[in-house]
């Protein structure tokens, strides 16, 4: 019976993830600006990229898509080929940033597209 089983079950090799590079512009609350580099596999959240990439983005929630504090905007053309959920839709109405580039980083998953991309966070108050 062993031969049996292992000559009928498949080896399933491991997924590999390509890997996607982008920037992202980062402006303090002070208005101070800073570029950094983030390079992350597909399929990781974007707060979870730029967090191992040392980026000081908050997320009060803990990437729950509840606070909102994890904000971003994305080109135009990134914007309308990246999904978004009802939930998410919803805090960025009620934040009133529904009809414009942004997405909560939280609920946004890098992918090939966004390679050589800049995404912005920005918490700076004019």
């Amino acid at each position: 019976m062993q031969p049996l089983i292992r000559s009928s079950v498949k080896v399933i090799s491991a997924r590999s993830f390509a890997t996607v590079s982008l920037k992202v512009d980062f402006t303090r609350v002070s208005g101070a600006k800073k570029q950094y580099d983030v390079t992350t596999e597909e399929g990781t959240s974007l707060l979870e990229a730029m967090k191992c990439a040392g980026i000081p983005i908050q997320s009060r929630c803990g990437g729950n898509c509840v606070c909102g504090t994890c904000i971003v905007k994305m080109s135009p053309e990134l914007h309308d080929q990246t999904i978004m959920g009802a939930k998410e839709k919803g805090l960025l109405r009620r934040k009133g940033k529904g009809d414009s580039c942004y997405h909560l980083a939280c609920q946004t998953y890098v992918y090939n597209l966004m390679e050589g991309e800049v995404i912005e966070v920005n918490y700076h108050r004019a």
